[in-house]
């Protein structure tokens, strides 16, 4: 199971926290299209496995998929879901091992067979699509352990958002297919996306037509106009409840203007907008485009320029390019150099179309459309007129930074170092990483007053400057760690301290007096002077002093000298005498002959 989740789409399951909160319905809204769906689901059989929810943007196809999947009248044993989105889970190769994933980890039975098959060959989590859906959904499901569960719900979003527009129509054929040969198949597909040209002709085929049930979401009905309406009422309450407003009190911004003024720039842009030879199913979109026109049109002129590069830096995704794991909103500002209020004065005009981070989160946050329309609106230049290329134009900003940094540092050692060091703005999380490069001083000779340094800080000379200057001379700017190699005082240290003066006083003790003094002091040893004092002792000579000794030292002097020193041949005539006694006693014994 871990090796066949390294193999799926990252935060695409209903309930993952890359999509926390998630877009739901307001309670007791879209209640029409979502018993429909409901219904579907329950009853489907035969070849009419799909029902295709199609809208144009912000219409809310991801939000019914999410209240489906949630509702409890969901009366189905298994289930699985994949919401593709440009912002991160857009990668078309990996739908099956996705929905595999999720089913084996609600269907103990259905996991066993996975994990046969990927023991097996280990290489299927590698294979193409077509190879995966056969060895992953039909040929377990065709079989009647697994087949006789009831119905199993496959619910896929945001088709459109795949990054290769190939691949969800290798998804639809091989579900139509799968459809068609084994109709009684227990799957039911619920699939929501917009009405783009290659997904439309695919479900306008003949052979597919007779496959799916097609679920139009309506923008003009009146029960789209109640639904909004319902749902404007209750988010101002919240507004109104969750900053205390009343009456008197609403909320004015001098560079946007109050919520009553933006409000009626809103509902003048769609008084004034001309829907004469518009299609219905665009009409949603041409209304949204004339209010990003107008939220564009409107940022002021002197943060225009930085909210340019940001909005140039999320329509490509630089992201995916530069670092995928590590990019956020601090080290998108950082490529930019732009500073904290440079970026959040670029985007405030910006709020109704970006999800800004907080300053506290941004360094984990990355910057975000809260719509996929937006990111649609300005890359198509007939459109929106912000941009004459937006990916030419991307490619220059990211050249720049590149070549910004690149000249700034060149010739410099300890490049990640630098990075870090020349920011424009820092996180309290950047100096606990690991991105010093350690460079050895062997020693400061002098620190001088610091002549910058105001009068009142540096009044009694104590305050000095360090200046850190790489050899190319190029001088090391803002954060920087200096450490100092240096003992410390501690029990250790003093037990080893002290371990050392007592060696030393011992070993000149012995040196001395020619023993130590542990030996002495514990009677082991007597007091000599086979050391260095002896040198000034004065010596006497038994013989030359006349010196004459006692009865008792004499025979004492020559037992010592008899049994350490001298061989007086005593002990050699004794073993004689006994070796000739014992070669007597052996002849004076008596032969027996028998």
């Amino acid at each position: 199971m871990k090796d066949l989740l390294k193999e799926t789409i990252p935060g695409a399951e209903f309930d993952s926290s890359a999509r926390d909160p998630p877009p739901r319905c307001l309670p007791r809204t879209r209640l029409g299209i979502l018993d429909r769906c409901l219904y579907f689901i329950a009853n489907c059989s035969g070849q009419n496995q799909m029902r295709w929810v199609v809208g144009g943007a912000g219409v809310g196809k991801s939000a019914i998929m999410q209240s489906v999947i949630e509702s409890p009248k969901l009366q189905v044993p298994c289930y699985a879901s994949i919401f593709f989105s440009v912002q991160g889970r857009d990668d078309g190769t990996e739908p099956i091992t996705t929905l595999c994933f999720q089913l084996a980890a609600k269907s103990d039975p259905y996991r066993k067979v996975i994990e046969n098959e990927v023991s097996r060959d280990p290489s299927l989590l590698q294979s193409s699509m077509q190879v995966q859906f056969q060895k992953f959904i039909v040929d377990p499901f065709i079989h009647p352990d697994l087949n006789s569960a009831g119905h199993i719900l496959i619910i896929i979003d945001g088709l459109n958002e795949c990054s290769n527009p190939r691949a969800p129509l290798e998804l639809l054929r091989l579900i139509s297919d799968f459809c068609i040969k084994y109709p009684s198949s227990p799957f039911v597909w619920l699939i929501a996306s917009r009405p783009e040209r290659h997904i439309t002709s695919f479900f306008a085929r003949a052979n597919v037509k007779p496959l799916y049930e097609k679920e139009e979401m309506q923008v003009d009905s009146d029960e789209s106009h109640a639904d909004v309406e319902q749902f404007l009422r209750h988010e101002l309450k919240r507004i109104k409840v969750s900053y205390s407003l009343d009456s008197h009190s609403i909320y004015r911004d001098s560079t946007i203007g109050s919520p009553v003024d933006q409000f009626s720039k809103v509902l003048k842009l769609i008084d004034n907008r001309p829907m004469t030879g518009i299609p219905r199913q665009e009409t949603s979109t041409s209304l949204l485009n004339a209010l990003y026109g107008k939220i564009l049109s409107d940022i002021p002129d002197k943060v225009n320029i930085h909210a340019r590069k940001l909005i140039l830096t999320i329509a490509p995704r630089w992201f995916k390019a530069l670092a995928p794991d590590t990019w956020n909103f601090v080290v998108l500002c950082n490529w930019l150099a732009m500073s904290q209020d440079e970026a959040y004065a670029a985007l405030n005009p910006l709020q109704a179309v970006f999800r800004a981070p907080s300053r506290d989160v941004a360094h984990n946050v990355n910057l975000e459309p809260f719509h996929k329309s937006f990111i649609d609106y300005i890359s198509d230049s007939s459109q929106s007129h912000f941009f004459r290329d937006i990916r030419r134009e991307a490619q220059q900003l990211k050249a720049q930074c590149a070549s910004r940094i690149l000249q700034k540092y060149h010739g410099i050692q300890g490049l990640k170092c630098l990075l870090l060091i020349l920011l424009t703005w820092t996180s309290n999380g950047d100096l606990n990483r690991c991105m010093y490069d350690r460079h050895l001083v062997a020693n400061v000779q002098a620190l001088i007053p610091d002549p910058e340094a105001s009068s009142t800080s540096n009044s009694d000379n104590t305050t000095a400057t360090l200046r850190l200057t790489y050899p190319g001379g190029y001088p090391m700017q803002t954060e920087y760690k200096i450490e100092r190699e240096q003992s410390s005082n501690s029990v250790l240290s003093g037990f080893a301290l002290l371990g050392g003066a007592w060696t030393f006083i011992n070993g000149l003790f012995a040196t001395i007096f020619g023993c130590s003094s542990l030996l002495v002091l514990f009677g082991i040893k007597p007091l000599s002077t086979y050391g260095l004092v002896h040198l000034f002792q004065r010596r006497r000579s038994l013989v030359d002093c006349g010196y004459t000794l006692s009865a008792e030292e004499h025979s004492r002097t020559i037992a010592v000298l008899r049994e350490h020193l001298l061989d007086d041949n005593s002990d050699m005539e004794a073993n004689e005498a006994s070796d000739e006694k014992k070669h007597d006693g052996e002849e004076s014994i008596p032969s027996v002959v028998v």
